[in-house]
């Protein structure tokens, strides 16, 4: 009896809450020009001990903007400089989602196209590349005023899943990566 009762308690603990659809975007994407942050940390790989490892940086506006969309994406590069990918809808024209006053999308450096691989966050806008990489990832945007830019809210975590067991939940884990804004960019 008390076997069962552990197992219904952990089976609660462990599901996932139902969320409001969002919306899942993958690549090919063309590149925006204006590097509006830099990101100083950003990985996608897993180790030999199969611990997953990826950045998460979500992008938001607050619902008071008066905008009627911006376009978001995170470009992500090697250590060396390589290009690692490209996360993010950029086309004006394209029939994608834009980022709308009130909403925040999370761009991550998974490649896998899988939500909620990392339950406390709602990954939907993912790498288009599938190789591994450590280095750096810097936002662009447009939208349709620059006043919109003000508001703009980014935040940047590392994240780990790091397996526990057959039939056990893998542990996540994350910490905040600083975010800096590019010397010389001033009016945001």
């Amino acid at each position: 009896m008390r076997f069962s009762t552990t197992l219904c308690v952990l089976t609660a603990l462990s599901s996932v809450p139902a969320l409001a659809a969002q919306p899942v975007i993958v690549g090919p994407y063309p590149t925006l020009t204006t590097v509006y942050y830099d990101v100083d940390y950003a990985v996608s790989g897993t180790s030999q001990l199969g611990v997953k490892s990826d950045t998460i940086i979500s992008i938001g506006l607050p619902s008071s903007v008066n905008v009627t969309g911006c376009q978001a994406q995170v470009q992500w590069f090697d250590w060396n400089g390589a290009l690692a990918g490209l996360s993010g809808p950029s086309s004006p024209t394209a029939a994608i989602p834009t980022l709308a006053p009130g909403q925040t999308l999370e761009f991550t450096s998974s490649p896998t196209a899988v939500p909620g691989e990392y339950p406390d966050f709602v990954e939907n806008v993912f790498r288009d590349t599938k190789t591994s990489f450590e280095g750096y990832a810097q936002i662009r945007v447009a939208c349709s005023n620059g006043a919109t830019l003000r508001g703009l809210r980014v935040d940047a975590e590392f994240v780990t899943q790091t397996p526990v067991g057959a039939g056990v939940p893998p542990l996540i884990s994350s910490k905040t990566i600083n975010v800096t804004k590019p010397a010389g960019l001033v009016g945001y």
